[in-house]
């Protein structure tokens, strides 16, 4: 009876033991391992960094954004903050992807008051420093569906250009 029960406890710690090594295994390669065969492995152009954006909502309805991606291969995570226009100060928190120069993404707004939501897509245009495209979004005046389009340029354009050009060899 006493050699049973040490049976069986050798039987659960072992099996506790195993896993916990399957759960750290899998949390290594699905949080470590996997991103980084990803992004060794991604060919296309990379979107992340700070965008500043014109909104035209139409009929004069002008509104300046700030449009901050975060790029792991294809997926694309981030906020768009408004920085001028009606909706001046909120903060809208961004997921998407991106495949063949087109970002697909979608927006909720960060405070539970607003039911602001949207899909935005973007085409990019002058060798990466132009994103353009239009949003389809929830628009409360109309309680309707609505477009808008979109220019995004990224900051400090003219210091990334120049960092590449400088790193390229004299006789490039």
């Amino acid at each position: 009876m006493d050699n049973l029960g040490f049976t069986i406890g050798t039987g659960i710690i072992g099996g506790l033991i195993a896993s916990l090594i399957i759960f750290v295994f899998v949390e290594i390669w699905t949080k470590i391992v996997l991103p980084q065969i990803t992004t060794l492995l991604y060919q296309d152009m990379m979107i992340d960094g700070e965008w500043f954006v014109e909104a035209d909502f139409g009929t004069g309805d002008m509104r300046t954004r700030t449009l901050l991606i975060k790029q792991n291969a294809h997926s694309l995570t981030g906020t768009l903050v408004s920085t001028g226009g009606r909706d001046d100060g909120e903060t809208y928190i961004i997921q998407g992807n991106f495949y063949n120069l087109i970002a697909s993404l979608s927006y909720v707004a960060n405070s539970p008051k607003l039911r602001d939501r949207g899909n935005i897509t973007l085409i990019v245009k002058e060798d990466g420093h132009l994103l353009e495209g239009h949003s389809t979004y929830y628009s409360t005046d109309q309680d309707d569906i609505a477009v808008c389009h979109y220019k995004c340029r990224r900051r400090n354009a003219r210091t990334t250009l120049t960092a590449q050009t400088e790193s390229l060899p004299e006789n490039a």
